[in-house]
């Protein structure tokens, strides 16, 4: 049987290009439907890529998003 959850979740942002832009945000929780799936995380790694993201050396937001 599906499950139905509501409420927030935490989340890591950045903002592409701003070093030192990540921080922990609560955001509605996403809704799962038709061929997606949502996941519970249990533990989390940082790595490498990680660390040039929050130093801003490269990316590139969502489509869609407001940045």
């Amino acid at each position: 049987m599906a499950k139905t959850l509501t409420g927030t979740m935490h989340a890591i942002a950045v903002t592409p290009k701003q070093p030192g832009s990540a921080r922990k945000i609560e955001m509605p929780m996403p809704q799962a439907s038709a061929g997606l799936a949502l996941m519970r995380v249990l533990e989390v790694g940082i790595d490498g890529t990680d660390s040039e993201i929050n130093n801003g050396e490269y990316g590139e937001p969502p489509l869609g998003s407001q940045v």
